[in-house]
Order: structure tokens, then sequence, then C-alpha cells
């Protein structure tokens, strides 16, 4: 049973939610989506208010003598810290970035990542946050799988066996979340947003294995260990150790993939992330045909050959971060 306190913690949550996703309401408007009463309302506006969590903006539209007062999220009182880690152009590349509460960047930087070992990265996360003193979490993603609190699997193998989230966050004295790249590609496609509830995104980067993320019924799979999506170690007899990673060997494994993604998890969309170019000929039509000749009885997934894998992957991050904001209240700058 939910005490007074939690439950007047939660309407707030629900209220600031809201107006994160709908932007600015009356509180009559307010209380009609949330099912709470105009009194109660009152009293968590005012709050909310008081705390600088929301702002109260004049639409300077008079009616029977009162201003007209909406209410709208204060898009700064709280900031993310997105740190993505992955490969650009056959370069490993992090980008920084510091988003507000509305998903719009405070801060962006791109650079090299082919020499930033976890030294590097402490410093250059402790100086942002400093810059951005608003910022209330930090959330990584990586090339790689987070299993007993280090990194593991990694591409990339100056953070591999890294405490990555336990020494950031005595570092910085925030939360950090570590987050497959994969699954928060998917997540971002996912925020887009779109209907889907069951979509698998296969990436294909140029120099390093393919991964997976998993979207089913609207939550990322992970599995036990986060190994859900794991694809390089699926037994296809490919040696990815000395793989060419020609357009044409990059198709032939894609087919295969394709196909057993339907038979394992038979999804709404699979998004194929890749840059390589595929030639004039459309090879979703191609992978269509070749799932109608196994299941010509089926509803076909709709397939997305996509080169916006960055953006899903930013998009995600912070969807992860927003989330654990709205999810968690408490303060770590104690």
């Amino acid at each position: 049973m939910a005490l007074p306190r939690d439950l007047k913690e939660l309407n707030k949550k629900n209220i600031k939610s809201i107006l994160r996703q709908q932007g600015a309401m009356t509180k009559a408007e307010i209380a009609e989506v949330t099912g709470l009463s105009v009194v109660t309302v009152n009293k968590l506006i005012r709050d909310l208010v008081e705390n600088d969590e929301i702002l109260e903006q004049d639409n300077s539209v008079a009616t029977g003598g009162r201003r007209a007062v909406s209410y709208k999220i204060n898009p700064n009182f709280q900031q993310v810290l997105v740190i993505s880690l992955q490969e650009k152009w056959k370069k490993i590349t992090y980008s920084f970035s510091v988003y507000n509460l509305l998903g719009e960047p405070e801060f962006v930087e791109d650079m090299s990542g082919e020499d930033l070992d976890i030294t590097a990265l402490k410093r250059n996360t402790k100086d942002l946050v400093c810059a951005f003193p608003k910022i209330s979490c930090v959330v990584i993603g990586v090339p790689g799988i987070e299993i007993g609190g280090k990194l593991r699997a990694m591409d990339f193998p100056l953070l591999l066996n890294v405490q990555l989230r336990e020494t950031l966050e005595a570092e910085v004295n925030l939360p950090v979340l570590v987050e497959t790249d994969t699954n928060a590609a998917i997540l971002g496609y996912k925020n887009r947003p779109v209907k889907e509830e069951n979509i698998v995104g296969l990436y294909y980067p140029e120099r390093f294995p393919p991964g997976a993320g998993l979207l089913m019924n609207g939550e990322i799979l992970k599995g036990q260990n986060g190994l859900a999506g794991e694809i390089k170690h699926m037994p296809l007899q490919v040696d990815w150790d000395n793989f060419d990673f020609s357009v044409d060997e990059i198709k032939a494994h894609i087919r295969k993939m394709v196909l057993l993604t339907m038979s394992f998890y038979d999804p709404e969309t699979i998004v194929l992330y890749t840059n390589f170019y595929f030639g004039q000929k459309d090879f979703t039509e191609e992978l269509t045909e070749e799932l109608k000749q196994v299941y010509p009885y089926a509803t076909l997934p709709k397939i997305v050959l996509s080169r916006k894998f960055t953006t899903d992957y930013r998009i995600g991050l912070l969807a992860f971060g927003i989330d654990y904001l709205e999810n968690n209240m408490t303060d770590w700058r104690i």
C-alpha cells in the first residue's frame, strides 16, 4: 500500500511526465488527463512551481476577466549527460552530449576514441559535470556488455574489463547507467515514435562484428546476463577475426540473420543499421521476397534499411536517462 508521501510523489512524477510529453497545459487540462481532482492538482502544481520543476506561463488571453495560465516543464531543472562510444566511418569515436529534459542539446562534442582510456573518460566526464551543474545522471552507450560490474565482450580493448559504472560514479557522485549500443538504438527508433511493439535492430559496423537490439512487447529484452543480441556468437561458421567486411559478405550474413530473426522473434519490424552501400536494387525487397518463400502464410515484418544509427543511439540513451530521472528521486549530491 502506497504511503501518502509516496502517492504525492507519484502524482508529481505523473504530472511532470505529461507536461514533458505534451507541452504546456492548464490546471484543468492536467486534472482531466491525470484523473486527479482540481484541488489536488492545485496543491501539486504549487509544490512543483516552488521547487522550480515546472514553470508558469501567462498565455495572455483574458477569460472572464482572468488571465489564462498554463504550466510547462522546466527543461533545465535537470540535465542528462549522454556519452556514446561507436565506430563511425571505420574510426572509433566518442560523443559527449548534454541534453535538457525536453531532449534539446545544450552541448555536443565528438572526439576520437582510439586513445580514450578510462583516465581520459573520467577527466572529460568530470569536466562536463562541473560545467553543467544541472546534470543529474550520466548514460553511457558501449559496444559491449556489462556483467558483474565490468565491461565484457568489448569491441574496443581500452575499456575491456573496466568497472566503468563504479569508477565514474565515484568520480562525479552521480548515478551512471551503462547500456549496450544496439539496445539504445532500437529504443531510440521506438521513441520516434512508431506504433510497433516488437522490433529487432541489426547493426552492422564497418570493422567490427554485428550486434542486435531486441524490443519485445514494448520492452528491451536483455536476458539473464545481458547477452541477448550478441549475434556474433551464433554458430554460422563466420570467422570475425578474419572477416573481410565486403558488401557481398555483409549481405549474405544479413540474409541469414533476417531468417533467424523471423524464426526466433517474429517481429513487426526489422531495422538494418548499416553504412554499407548495397547497390541500386532494393535490398529490403529482396529480403522480403526471400521471407515470403519460407513463410508464405505469415504476415511478414517491415524491413527498414537505416543510416540513422548514431541518431537513434543517442535518442535511446537519452530515453534511458529521462526514464531514470522520472522514476528515481534520490539526490546523489549530498
